[in-house]
């Protein structure tokens, strides 16, 4: 050690002195020695450019003829007297401390600018610098304009629609009564509204809590209840506006669908296709609970859908009944059940599932008869009329995707306001449903292609496990064709209706 090698050398320049005195300042003076090098050594115990320890240098292992830092420097000689001894060893233990504290000086100058590198490295995170995207703002109204222009992604997975059709919302709902008030307290711009309630429209399960979307939002609590109800006002005052059941537009281009679905042009006059879903109610209701537990085993809500096939747009529907209420019950409510008179022409006809009547107005598949099987030419009646019909059940899946709230609605109904307020959350999110379909129309989407079904759900963050089947399967459609006992709900002119249509079927594939 530079310790030991210092020090022997000090020891061996005094020579062998008899005085007392001198050999009590030369052990002072080297103890003093000792606890500086000490010092030093715990501080810097290697060497901060290469990494080795201070013992495996050579600059800490001074050869015995030669002093740190001081080459050439000639040992005393033994044979001198001691009062020379004395001098000589004087100035050496000043060199030799002046030689270490610049060498303590030196070692700290290093260290103090290795600490200064490893602290900008670890500020830094990386050596190189890296080009990153700004963070997302704080407050909710930069947050939007941050997702639309920076993120589009992140704008469907919290607003749920396209900004286009956003945008065209918060025109129709902006001169809306409800957003206008007499208080000192301004309300906040439609737009954070609107924002707000299809942020919390689109989320289900623990998403769907209310302090979770405060968060989010940058409000208090009773500030998202708030929003949610203006907007929900101000969206059913458009309700007439987007359910429309004779749209000659879309009645064309159904029409032109199902003909094309079919390969014969008998069957375009099936442009509608009805069908029913629960929606989930997170608990079981406090008011006639037992009621709304349906044939799933879940608590929920009967919604019962008439669509068009090609555009998915909802043309008719009731919400509202108790999940136990079975599915043709519920559509017997549909303004279409009681006025298909009035809204279908004598040549038209809605196609649904085994579960509903068969009457001339209301196509149904072959139902497996009691011990029997379905003819080859009834499977293949029923495959066509699946194809067509899955519209419905694309419908279904992309309302409850968009507005996943619908997957498990978070209202408790402990009374008929409750009751009515579910019933107004889910007519909120069938005129949205319509609404954004209606907008994309404008830029030429056609729902009917499966490329297009595809990139809707991708923005949606849809995984592939999770998508609606876009045709339907042979295993499915036999699986239809069997509930039920047979047509034990029938009418005459219905199944004489079937029939002319089967046979147009038959020959068109023949």
């Amino acid at each position: 050690m530079l310790v030991n090698s210092l020090a022997n050398e000090s020891t061996s320049s005094l020579g062998t002195s008899e005085d007392d005195s001198m050999s009590e300042s030369g052990r002072s003076m080297e103890a003093e020695m000792e606890a500086e090098m000490e010092e030093l050594e715990a501080e810097l115990d290697f060497d901060l450019d290469t990494g080795l320890p201070l013992d495996d240098l050579a600059v800490v292992n001074p050869s015995d003829d030669h002093a740190v830092g001081h080459p050439g420097r000639q040992a005393p000689s033994p044979t001198g007297t001691d009062s020379d001894a004395m001098s000589e060893g004087t100035d050496i233990d000043a060199i030799l401390i002046n030689t270490s504290a610049a060498y303590l000086n030196t070692m700290r100058d290093i260290h103090q600018r290795w600490n200064d590198h490893l602290t900008h490295i670890s500020q830094s995170r990386y050596l190189q610098s890296v080009n990153r995207e700004p963070p997302p703002p704080v407050d909710l109204m930069s947050k939007l304009h941050y997702y639309e222009n920076c993120d589009v992604a992140q704008w469907h997975h919290c607003i749920r629609i396209p900004p286009d059709a956003f945008w065209e919302d918060v025109d129709a709902i902006k001169d809306h009564h409800i957003f206008q008030n007499n208080s000192n307290n301004r309300q906040m711009e439609v737009e954070l509204q609107l924002a707000i309630h299809l942020y919390r429209a689109g989320r289900y399960g623990t998403g769907a809590v209310g302090s979770e979307i405060a968060y989010w939002a940058g409000v208090s609590l009773g500030t998202i209840y708030n929003c949610s109800r203006r907007c929900m006002i101000a969206l059913l005052s458009l309700h007439d506006d987007a359910i429309v059941f004779r749209d000659e537009a879309q009645v064309e281009g159904a029409k032109a669908c199902a003909e094309k679905k079919a390969g014969t042009e008998t069957w375009r006059n099936g442009f509608l296709s009805a069908d029913g879903t629960p929606i989930k109610l997170f608990t079981r209701p406090g008011w006639f609970g037992n009621d709304f537990y349906g044939k799933d085993k879940i608590y929920a809500l009967q919604l019962t859908l008439v669509v068009f096939v090609h555009s998915l747009i909802i043309a008719d529907y009731v919400v509202g009944k108790p999940g136990s209420a079975h599915d043709s019950t519920a559509f017997k409510d549909t303004r279409v059940f009681k006025h298909h008179d009035e809204l279908l022409h004598p040549y038209e006809w809605i196609w649904a599932d085994s579960a509903y009547t068969l009457a001339p107005w209301l196509i149904t598949p072959f139902k497996k008869p009691r011990n029997g099987q379905l003819t080859r030419e009834q499977r293949k009646f029923n495959y066509f009329l699946s194809k067509i019909r899955v519209a419905v059940e694309h419908a279904i899946g992309l309302l409850k995707i968009r507005w996943q709230s619908l997957k498990e609605l978070r209202i408790h109904i402990s009374d008929e306001v409750q009751w009515t307020n579910a019933v107004m959350w889910i007519r909120t999110c069938i005129i949205l449903h319509n609404r954004a379909i209606r907008s994309g129309l404008k830029h030429n989407q056609d729902l009917t292609q499966e490329r297009t079904w595809t990139e809707v759900l991708n923005q949606l963050g849809v995984h592939s496990s999770e998508r609606p089947r876009f045709t339907p399967t042979e295993e499915e459609v036999t699986a239809e064709a069997m509930e039920g006992d047979g047509d034990d709900e029938v009418t005459p002119e219905g199944i004489q209706k079937r029939m002319y249509l089967l046979r147009e079927i038959l020959a068109a594939q023949q």
